[in-house]
């Protein structure tokens, strides 16, 4: 498959090409697995058959070591992009970001990897944490619901694209299928403490710094409005979550976020 130089976007675990005519390549790591990315690109397919709005995906190619997806392309930038310059519009970015999860989350799938497991799976290889408190997140996490739904697992403003008035959830990568509480706690956590890139202007760090917290519960409240959960339920589905979720983050994606989840799982028991 041949790709464009004209490199586009990069990610963890691959680098978005613009092909033209409306199409996008992403080219994974050497590393990556041809059976997750074959299923990355049957939930896209899923996901942008049964109405989320979502690049839908043209071709794969999983040859060890040469996977691929070919997209169609959203001319537009990330949801954090547009709104940065923009910071009347967070209200409505917030509410399109509850809206299309609440959607993901009315989808049913099976053949991914359960969201109970792949939690488990992290905190079992947690060495930031001493061995019983990582028994008691795993604990919690047996006494928590599986599920059955759709779950996007790494849904933040940097995945969401803005084309014109429209939003579209992109990388799915990391999806998987269980309970939305599960899927909401971890967007609850990721927004709380994913790293600002040094690369911004320091106005721009301080500015999301300062609004996170709003946007946060903005979020929780315009979910609650499109998903018919009442605001006060979620709040405390979030509360039951939470230290496995946190400790699930803390074992993936340490590094500039570990201090943010240690406070996490402290204020919700776990010292």
């Amino acid at each position: 498959m041949t790709v464009d130089p004209h490199k586009i976007a990069q990610g963890h675990w691959g680098t978005v090409f613009d092909l033209g005519n409306g199409r996008v390549l992403k080219q994974f790591r050497e590393d990556a697995h041809p059976k997750a990315v074959k299923m990355e690109a049957e939930v896209a397919h899923l996901a942008n058959k049964l109405g989320v709005a979502t690049p839908r995906p043209i071709s794969v190619q999983t040859d060890v070591g040469q996977c691929a997806i070919v997209f169609e392309k959203i001319d537009g930038e990330t949801l954090a992009q547009h709104i940065l310059p923009r910071p009347w519009k967070l209200i409505w970015g917030t509410r399109e970001m509850a809206r299309i999860l609440a959607k993901i989350h009315t989808i049913q799938i099976n053949g991914t990897q359960p969201f109970k497991c792949a939690l488990e799976e992290s905190i079992q290889s947690l060495s930031e944490l001493p061995e019983n408190k990582k028994i008691k997140a795993l604990e919690i996490l047996k006494s928590l619901p599986d599920g059955d739904r759709l779950c996007h697992k790494d849904y933040h403003p940097g995945n969401v694209m803005v084309a014109g008035s429209s939003c579209f959830v992109i990388d799915w990568g990391g999806a998987t299928h269980g309970h939305p509480m599960a899927d909401l706690t971890y967007t609850y956590v990721l927004n709380q403490v994913d790293g600002v890139s040094e690369d911004f202007p320091w106005i721009n760090r301080v500015f999301i710094r300062a609004m996170r917290g709003i946007y946060v519960e903005l979020f929780l409240y315009f979910y609650a409005r499109y998903s018919g959960v009442k605001y006060r339920m979620l709040k405390a589905e979030i509360k039951r979550w939470v230290i496995p979720v946190a400790a699930a983050r803390l074992a993936s994606y340490g590094d500039f976020e570990t201090r943010a989840l240690l406070k996490i799982l402290r204020s919700n028991g776990l010292r």
